[in-house]
């Protein structure tokens, strides 16, 4: 079973929903996995120069590590393949909806085991 990390992906769709006009999915520098890595912090996105390809790499900022973008966001959201697959070729709505879902998923979960714990 797949742990997503909620907390990251709230991060993601809060900061998204608060900026609307930063979300792009066309680009890697302003799709939902680079706001993942810039919002995780421990990567930079690198610029080529070419707004076709600028960030579609990233640079661990400890191990100098140079990655794919859409491998380190979908590790670091938790993400199995297909899922990362279906979320950073999606449109910017269904992106948006992908994140909202899966946190409210998670949230209703944690609300009734909570509830059953105090129950």
């Amino acid at each position: 079973m797949t742990t997503h990390n909620i907390p990251l992906a709230r991060g993601v769709l809060d900061y998204l929903r608060r900026n609307p006009i930063e979300h792009d999915q066309s680009s890697w520098m302003t799709c939902i996995a680079g706001h993942t890595i810039r919002i995780h912090g421990e990567h930079g996105l690198l610029r080529t120069g070419n707004p076709l390809t600028d960030g579609f790499q990233t640079v661990d900022f400890h191990t100098g590590r140079v990655e794919y973008t859409d491998d380190v966001a979908a590790r670091l959201l938790g993400m199995t393949d297909e899922e990362a697959a279906g979320l950073f070729t999606s449109t910017n709505s269904d992106a948006l909806d992908w994140l909202t879902d899966i946190v409210a998923s998670y949230e209703t979960i944690a609300d009734a085991r909570d509830g059953e714990v105090t129950a």
